[in-house]
């Protein structure tokens, strides 16, 4: 006996657990998902972004700190690029390409308005050539944006 579509069992779906407080390579993982944001919203690079959230979910999964890019090569999801920037970072306790990143007005605006929920990267990026850059500046036109985006401005924290 055959069963119906809508009687066909999917397998269940697994969320990724997010980084916790008990996080060893929390600094790692944070810079790798700082760049994840970045890809996504302002460069629209999907693909890094992926790859960034996933070595930053490798991190974040283990109980112990990772002491090079090399070591942290042998972890899923993180390859030979990606070790150099954890090389960097836990060299020099910071990554020029986030230096660079924060040092540009474009991104960090249009980083801050993607947070707010019902504001995605074009829209973002559209309001940003508008000259809305802060969330002050969100306010100001209010009664431009769409209901959710809104209620994502009104309950952001």
């Amino acid at each position: 006996m055959s069963k119906r579509k809508s009687e066909v069992s999917s397998p269940p779906k697994v969320k990724r657990k997010a980084p916790d407080a008990g996080n060893k390579n929390e600094q790692l993982s944070d810079m790798l998902s700082k760049l994840s944001d970045f890809e996504k919203n302002v460069s629209n690079n999907v693909f890094k972004a992926k790859a960034y959230k996933k070595a930053a979910h490798s991190l974040a999964g283990l109980d112990y700190t990772i002491s090079s890019g090399s070591e942290a090569t042998k972890l899923p999801g993180i390859g030979k690029k990606i070790g150099e920037k954890i090389d960097e970072f836990i060299a020099t306790g910071k990554l020029k390409k986030i230096e660079k990143i924060d040092k540009d007005e474009t991104s960090t605006a249009i980083s801050l308005l993607t947070r707010v929920n019902g504001i995605g990267p074009v829209a973002a990026r559209a309001m940003v050539e508008k000259g809305v850059t802060s969330l002050e500046d969100l306010k100001k036109i209010k009664d431009t944006l769409s209901h959710a985006q809104q209620i994502g401005l009104k309950y952001f924290q």
